[in-house]
C-alpha cells in the first residue's frame, strides 16, 4: 500500500483580478506524492508550480477540490493549530535566502523555526548543531548571515528548514540565484538529505540537469499537469517540452540532435557519461 504525504484531487486555485473576473492558476490538478520520494516540478513562469508549492505548505488554500497533507484534510476550514501542524511537517526554502533570514547571527536564524514550534531550548541547541553540520556550515555558527555568500546563505536557509525536523522540504527555485558551484553544493546537500534521511523532497527548478536527478518529474503548463514520470520518461518528450517553453538536459539535447542525423541510440540519455557511452556504441556499430 502506498503512503502519500500529499494528495491533490481536482485541486484548482484562482484569485480575483477584478470584481467580476478571476484568474485561474491551477486547473483541476491530480497529484499524489509518496513519502520519501524526490519529485522535481518543471514549468515556465506562470505555469502554476509555485502556487501548488504554496498550497502544500498552507500559504494558500485551494479554491476548489480536495487536498490532503500528511493524511489530514487541508481543503476545508482549518484552525491555526491545524495549519501549524502541517507546517511542522512541510517546510519551504525559497529562491532568495535574504527573504528568509531573520536574525543577525547564524545559529539564531537556524533556531527561529524550532522556537516558533515551541521546541524546548536544549532540544533547539541540538537541532541547530545537527542542521548546521548537515549543510557543512558549523564553523559559521557565530557569523552574521549578511556577511555570507549567496550559496552560504542558502545553506543557512536549508539548515533552518532541517532544524524543524520536517517530513518534507519544498525547494521553490532555491538554486536560481546561485552560481554553478553554489548550485552543485546545494544539490549535493538535498540529494544527501533525501538519500540518508529519507526526506521527501519537492524540488521546483528551471535547471533540467537538476530535475534529471529526481525520482520523478512533473511538468506543468497553464495550471495543468502535462507530463508525469521518471526523468528518462519525461525527457524523452523533447519536442513536447519545447512546446511548453522548457528545455532538456544538454546531454539529452545532443543525443536528440544526433538522432536527427540518423544515428541510433538505445535509450534517452540524461547525463554526460551516458552520452559518451551511447555515442561510442553508436560509432562502433557503424564501423
Amino acid at each position: 500500500m502506498h503512503d502519500y504525504i500529499i494528495e491533490a484531487k481536482d485541486v484548482s486555485f484562482s484569485y480575483p483580478a477584478s470584481e467580476n473576473e478571476k484568474v485561474l492558476v491551477l486547473d483541476k490538478i491530480n497529484i499524489k506524492i509518496e513519502r520519501g520520494s524526490f519529485v522535481a516540478v518543471l514549468g515556465h513562469n506562470g505555469s502554476g508550480k509555485s502556487t501548488f508549492a504554496k498550497i502544500c505548505n498552507m500559504i494558500l488554500q485551494p479554491t476548489e477540490g480536495k487536498m490532503k497533507i500528511c493524511g489530514k484534510d487541508a481543503s476545508g476550514d482549518m484552525t491555526d493549530e491545524d495549519i501549524l501542524n502541517i507546517r511542522k511537517s512541510i517546510a519551504m526554502v525559497f529562491q532568495n535566502p535574504d527573504n528568509q533570514i531573520v536574525a543577525t547571527v547564524v545559529e539564531e536564524d537556524v533556531a527561529f523555526g524550532p522556537e516558533n514550534l515551541g521546541v524546548p531550548t536544549d532540544e533547539i541547541h541540538k537541532r541547530v548543531d545537527m542542521a548546521l553540520e548537515a549543510v557543512k556550515m558549523s564553523e559559521y555558527k557565530k557569523h552574521a548571515p549578511h556577511q555570507l555568500s549567496g550559496g552560504q546563505k542558502q545553506r543557512i536557509a536549508i539548515a533552518g528548514a532541517i532544524a524543524m525536523l520536517p517530513e518534507c522540504i519544498i525547494f521553490d527555485e532555491s538554486t536560481a540565484m546561485l552560481d554553478p558551484n553554489g548550485r552543485n553544493d546545494v544539490m549535493a546537500i538535498i540529494e544527501k538529505l533525501h538519500r540518508e534521511n529519507g526526506l521527501t523532497v519537492i524540488f521546483i527548478t528551471h535547471y533540467m540537469e537538476e530535475a534529471a536527478k529526481a525520482d520523478r518529474v512533473l511538468v506543468m503548463d497553464a495550471g495543468k499537469i502535462k507530463l508525469d514520470g521518471t526523468p528518462r520518461e519525461v525527457f524523452s518528450h523533447v519536442n513536447e517540452l519545447y512546446e511548453y517553453g522548457l528545455d532538456v538536459p544538454q546531454s539529452t539535447k545532443l543525443i536528440d540532435e544526433l538522432e536527427k542525423e540518423n544515428m541510433k541510440f538505445s535509450k534517452t540519455v540524461l547525463f554526460p557519461e551516458e552520452a559518451t557511452d551511447e555515442i561510442s556504441r553508436a560509432l562502433e556499430g557503424n564501423k
